[in-house]
């Protein structure tokens, strides 16, 4: 998680229990003895955990002013210009250094029978770095390997502490959209082995996400009559996320954005707040932008944003598919 993500968390739990010890104080409720205890046993345990906040803030303090974290930060400051270049540009320079690095990611370093204790105390190292950096998100892991060469992290290359450091601070604070030639790569390579049917690539997680797999199917059009009064088909496709329709998921409709449209089908990917507020303030929107009142009182309003390919192919490989 980035630090926007944790001040966020954080500040959405203290307002919280703020919240609740507002309502505490003028709650009319008669707790049973039971219920009297288990909620001082609970007040216990919260206000253990948060005594234990200030704490664990200062030795995160401490630990990024350390000299190890200087020489982390030059590292993440040249990893945001190398990704502001390529994403400027739309041009991969080091095409081999980042595939070689996905492959080492995923794969990592073989051992050999002629392997010194050195030489295997090394590669078991840059195994367990390997793991580290397979938990970042799509986009910590793209920025690590545009940006350096396993010459420069593996181990006994960078130290420790510093890796330690990149690895934390190494994702984006917002989401980015990446040139159709990094999917491009990503895709051949999990085509070929070793990463060929890897669970844990990040284009083969169980999800049709590969760059020819969205282009085969984009984009199916179904005609769909106006209704003479010009109402959404909104309740229709909120019965469908509830489960209520079922059916062939190819082909579901989405609501329309306008009646006499042609509305879109396709799959459906859970996205996050943090993905809508980032998609208004892109300028991957290329068409307007629609509010729905929805004349149906069990229905929630909605409101549809067209977005550009580049975004839709980020979406696809990093969030889940619900339908």
């Amino acid at each position: 998680m980035t630090t926007s993500t944790y001040v966020s968390q954080l500040d959405a739990l203290t307002k919280k229990v703020e919240s609740f010890v507002e309502t505490l104080q003028s709650v009319k409720i008669q707790p049973s003895k039971i219920q009297y205890q288990t909620l001082e046993d609970l007040s216990l345990r919260l206000s253990k955990a948060t005594v234990a906040i200030p704490g664990e803030v200062a030795a995160l303090k401490k630990r990024n002013t350390e000299s190890s974290c200087e020489e982390g930060r030059k590292l993440v400051s040249q990893v945001r210009l190398d990704i502001n270049d390529l994403i400027t540009t739309a041009h991969l320079k080091g095409r081999l250094v980042f595939a070689r690095n996905m492959r080492l990611f995923f794969e990592g370093p073989q051992d050999s029978a002629l392997d010194s204790k050195t030489i295997k105390g090394r590669k078991r190292l840059t195994r367990e770095r390997c793991e580290r950096i397979c938990s970042l998100n799509l986009d910590g892991l793209n920025s690590w390997a545009v940006a350096f060469a396993p010459s420069i992290w593996t181990a006994n290359l960078m130290s420790n502490k510093t890796f330690d450091y990149v690895v934390e601070h190494i994702e984006p604070e917002d989401p980015l959209v990446w040139p159709s030639e990094i999917y491009d790569i990503l895709n051949a390579l999990g085509d070929e082995n070793p990463l060929k049917g890897s669970s844990r690539y990040p284009v083969q997680n169980g999800r049709e996400n590969t760059t020819v797999a969205i282009q085969g199917k984009k984009r199916k059009y179904v005609e769909e009559p106006a209704r003479e009064t010009g109402q959404s088909s909104m309740a229709q496709t909120e019965e469908l996320a509830t489960g209520e329709i079922q059916g062939e998921l190819e082909t579901e409709k989405l609501p329309m954005v306008q009646a006499g449209r042609p509305s879109l089908t396709g799959d459906v990917y859970e996205l996050t707040l943090e993905d809508a507020r980032m998609v208004v303030i892109s300028d991957q929107v290329p068409g307007k932008i629609w509010l729905t009142d929805t004349f149906e009182a069990n229905y929630s309003s909605f409101i549809t944003i067209p977005i550009s390919d580049e975004l839709t192919r980020r979406f696809i490989i990093q969030r889940p598919r619900v339908m």
